[in-house]
This record gives C-alpha cells, sequence and structure tokens, in this order.
C-alpha cells in the first residue's frame, strides 16, 4: 500500500516538474513596476518578470512558485496558470472540466473554493459559473482514490476567469495573503500593511545597513519589515504556504530551498532600528513580538516618546531614514481639525532636526503636500479601501 502511494506521488510530480508554467504575483494597484523591480533584483529567481495592471508575469519550473512566495516582499499572493480552454456556453465548459487533470492540482481532502470573474463573454453569471464549476469538482475529487493523508482540514482556492469567452484556470499557491507574514499576533488602529510599507522602504532607498527611526510605530510594521531586510530574511520565513497541500508538493525541495535561504541570513551587532510611540501599550506589545522572533538585538523600542520632542542623536550620530505613518482617518479623533497644522509641524520638525536624513511619510489627502517645505517625490498607494501618498526624498544640510 505505502508503494502504491509513493508511485503515485512520483507519477504525479513527474508531470507537474516536467512542465514549464506560468505564474502571476498580484501586487496592490500602483506597486506593480516596484514588485518588478523588486524581483529582477534577485539574481536565484531565475525568470523574466513582466509588469502588467495588477501585478507581475513570470514563468518557469514549478519550484519557482516556491521561491517566489518565499522572497517577494510586495506581492500579495502568487497565483499558477493550470489550464485554459475556450468555452461560449455550460455545455462546453462542463466538457473542458470534465476532462481537466485536477488530481494534478487538488487534494481530494480539502475544500475547494471557486471565485469567478467574467468580462466581454456569453458565460457572464459569476455564480452559475461558480456552481457548475463546484458541481465538476465534487464528482471528479470524491471519485478520487485518496492515496495522501488528510491536509488539516485546508481550503485551496481556484480562480476562475473568462475573457472574451476564453476560461482561464489559475490556483492560489499562497494561502493567506502574503502581508501577513505570521510575525505580529498584535495589531494597532490601521495598521500599515507589510507589503505596503515594504515598498516605501524600497522606494526611499532604505539598504539594510543605515540606521532607521521609525517615531510613530504604531504596531511596528515598518521596523520589523526594516530588519527582515537588514538580516535577509525573506518574508515567508515564518509562516506557511497552500502550495505545501498540493499533491505536487516536493518537501526535500522546500525544505533545500530554505536551507539555501537560511545560509545568507546576516547577523546584527548592535540595533540600527529604533521604534518608539506615545502609546506604551502598543510599544509594548511590539517589544513581546520582536524578543518572539528574534528581532530583539537589531530593533530597540522606546515607549512613550513623541516625535516632536525626540531627537535622532539619542539613537545615533549617522544620518539614516526616518520613517512616518502618522495618524489619520479613524487613527486622528484629536486631530480632526488640525490635520494641515499637524502636518506642517511634522516637516518643520524633520527641517530642524533630520538634516540629510532620508525620509518616508504616507499621508491621506494629496492636497497635505502644501505643508512640505522638502524637496520629495509622490507615490500614490491604496491601503484598506484608501487611497493614500507616499512622500520621500532627503531633508536638505
Amino acid at each position: 500500500m505505502v508503494t502504491d502511494e509513493l508511485a503515485f506521488m512520483k507519477r504525479i510530480r513527474r508531470r507537474i516538474l516536467a512542465g514549464n508554467w506560468e505564474f502571476f504575483a498580484v501586487t496592490a494597484p500602483g506597486l506593480e513596476k516596484i514588485c518588478r523591480n523588486e524581483c529582477d533584483s534577485f539574481p536565484f529567481l531565475n525568470a523574466t518578470f513582466e509588469a502588467v495592471k495588477g501585478g507581475v508575469e513570470f514563468s518557469g519550473r514549478v519550484h519557482l512558485i516556491y521561491e517566489a512566495n518565499l522572497y517577494i516582499r510586495t506581492a500579495n499572493r502568487i497565483i499558477m496558470r493550470i489550464g485554459g480552454f475556450k468555452a461560449t456556453n455550460f455545455r462546453q465548459l462542463e466538457k473542458k472540466l470534465s476532462e481537466f487533470s485536477w488530481e494534478l492540482f487538488l487534494n481530494p481532502y480539502n475544500t475547494v473554493e471557486v471565485k469567478v470573474s467574467t468580462t466581454h463573454s456569453r458565460l457572464y453569471h459569476t455564480d452559475a459559473v461558480a456552481d457548475r464549476i463546484h458541481d465538476i469538482l465534487d464528482g471528479y475529487l470524491c471519485g478520487l482514490t485518496k492515496k495522501y493523508m488528510p491536509s488539516e482540514d485546508l481550503t485551496q482556492t481556484l480562480y476562475v476567469r473568462i475573457v472574451d469567452d476564453q476560461v482561464t484556470l489559475s490556483l492560489d499557491s499562497s494561502g493567506e495573503i502574503l502581508y501577513k507574514r505570521g510575525i505580529k499576533t498584535h495589531g494597532g488602529i490601521a495598521p500599515l500593511r507589510e507589503t505596503t510599507a515594504c515598498a516605501a522602504l524600497l522606494l526611499a532607498g532604505y539598504n539594510g545597513h543605515e540606521p532607521l527611526i521609525d517615531p510613530m510605530c504604531g504596531s511596528g510594521t515598518f521596523s520589523i519589515e526594516a530588519a527582515m531586510m537588514a538580516l535577509n530574511i525573506p518574508p515567508g520565513w515564518f509562516r506557511k504556504f497552500a502550495f505545501m497541500q498540493w499533491p505536487c508538493f516536493n518537501p526535500s525541495r522546500w525544505e533545500y530551498i530554505r536551507g539555501l535561504s537560511k545560509k545568507q541570513f546576516l547577523e546584527a551587532k548592535q540595533p540600527i532600528i529604533f521604534a518608539s510611540d506615545i502609546d506604551v501599550r502598543m510599544c509594548r506589545e511590539l517589544e513581546k513580538s520582536i524578543i518572539q522572533n528574534g528581532f530583539d538585538h537589531i530593533i530597540k523600542v522606546n515607549e512613550g516618546l513623541d516625535f516632536f520632542t525626540l531627537c535622532p542623536e539619542k539613537f545615533t550620530d549617522v544620518p539614516g531614514l526616518v520613517v512616518l505613518n502618522p495618524p489619520y482617518g479613524l487613527r486622528m479623533e484629536s486631530l480632526e481639525t488640525g490635520t494641515e497644522k499637524f502636518f506642517k509641524e511634522i516637516f518643520k520638525k524633520l527641517k530642524k532636526d533630520y538634516k540629510l536624513w532620508k525620509f518616508a511619510i504616507i499621508i491621506p489627502s494629496k492636497y497635505l503636500l502644501r505643508t512640505a517645505r522638502v524637496p520629495l517625490k509622490v507615490k500614490p498607494l491604496f491601503h484598506g479601501g484608501l487611497r493614500l501618498f507616499l512622500l520621500y526624498g532627503t531633508v536638505p544640510g
């Protein structure tokens, strides 16, 4: 019995490993080129990356998706194109789906969630399409011999995109959205997503070797992302992924990739990232998290410090990067009528005490640009349905 199961798994892996597959790294709007540039910077990701609307396209052998999930910091999820065909009616759709080799991709123990989108197609009713696909999958998967162990009740997500009657099937390889790094168990009010924070750090020119001050740290997203970059720890190091439950998953290859990654980790001899906030509770939660994950040798948390009275010389005499995600919207209850004045004071503080420092600051409205009195660049960001703007540059000397 065991021999039969191993032979079955080997056949599946051979069929998948022999192919060249198309992948898509989904990003937040506006981060496509940043993600592409990040992918191009990885010498070990042997692929050509192309930024398109909504993300980055690339192709290669299936193990490339292991590396993409482990290493890419600015993507929300990675999907793999597993098939495509034309269908103008339900009969054609059902026939093609019934002929598809689902056993290569779907574990029959898992629940399959189907997400359908249609554009300019005769099959336009997404719920009806999803129902037909569920019926086909239920019948097909129930008929499979369950050669492998249960997968802890996980859900696999199948994306079905129909454009001009062309059906594209894609399988989610990530599972939980990738900004969930598996590190933070705490969160503040409207916390910044890790993917957005990383994009801001990259745009601001953070190199992982210079001091970084995060004086309105909140839940510490900027600080933790910077620490992982400085230590060369990939963003997916602390979490699991959906591809680990695929029938074709190769645990040996995955451990080999992780082993190579671990050899590239860097050591920090002293803290170079300094986080602080006037919210003492949030600082204490952040400190617990960085200790649990082994970042206390590179991040120093200072509770109860106010940005407007804090001077960088308290931490370092070398200019670096100061990052700010000031309170806005729901986080700004006591500043509703003083938003513009508040941001003016921020830039005044930067000009006074952070000369020659690089800066990155997130603002909630473009009209607040007039509060800045320093040269800067602007990048629109989208976060939780809000349109924000990243301002970044260097404070004049």
